[in-house]
């Protein structure tokens, strides 16, 4: 059976593997670039921040793929594991990038080697990587300075931000659930 992105169920081969790695890697480095744009944005304490960052991108993910028309989730069953897995895909990775980032970005210092190679992906990216770039520096065009503390994003901009992504994330979940009450 072919699933609805034309890859053969069940099927492992070289070509495919690695066609899935390379999608993780670029799927991977995109979303690093969001976290670093929309990182600003996050407020309360640490778990809100955790919870936030790693369950918004795991609903809109989750809506994105999971769907109605096609084959691949009339066939996979059940149907709460393959939506669930295709959830907690994202929101684990989120998570895992939210540490991993917060604590690499504790202990910043001067580009070494490793940081260098982590960085060879955004290259083979450039088109991807030009447009966060112009995303970063527009929200750092949002940023002004409060004495003494870290660069903080001006009031307005950042609650209007943070309102579209809550509207986004609420349509994203409508979305989900109608389709899982469809497939069920």
């Amino acid at each position: 059976m072919t699933s609805d992105d034309g890859f053969v169920m069940g099927q492992v081969t070289l070509t495919g593997s690695a066609q899935l790695a390379l999608a993780g890697l670029q799927f991977g480095v995109i979303g690093a670039g969001f976290y670093v744009i929309v990182r600003g944005l996050m407020i309360g304490p640490s778990w809100f921040r955790l919870l936030s960052i790693s369950l918004g991108p795991a609903i809109v993910i989750g809506a994105i793929v999971v769907h109605t028309d096609g084959v691949d989730f009339q066939l996979l069953g059940p149907l709460w594991l393959a939506a669930g897995l295709f959830i907690a895909l994202p929101a684990a990775y989120v998570a895992l990038l939210h540490v991993l980032g917060e604590r690499a970005l504790e202990r910043w210092s001067p580009p070494n080697a490793l940081v260098v190679v982590g960085l060879a992906p955004w290259v083979l990216l450039l088109p991807v990587t030009l447009a966060l770039a112009a995303g970063f520096t527009a929200f750092r065009s949002l940023r002004r300075y409060d004495t003494g503390r870290a660069l903080l994003v001006s009031a307005w901009p950042a609650w209007m931000l943070r309102a579209g992504l809550a509207v986004l994330f609420v349509a994203a979940l409508i979305d989900l659930r109608n389709d899982l009450v469809d497939l069920s």
